[in-house]
């Protein structure tokens, strides 16, 4: 799995409008995960 995370990874290196919108759903991704536990 890590390996072709990796190489999907690479692939997107060659792309900044890719790796620009995968990282803004990886925030998203990252806030709605956050949202789901409880604020300390």
């Amino acid at each position: 799995m890590f390996g072709r995370l990796h190489s999907y990874f690479r692939i997107q290196l060659q792309s900044p409008l890719v790796v620009t919108i995968t990282t803004i759903r990886k925030i998203k991704l990252m806030r709605q995960i956050a949202g789901d536990y409880p604020k300390i």
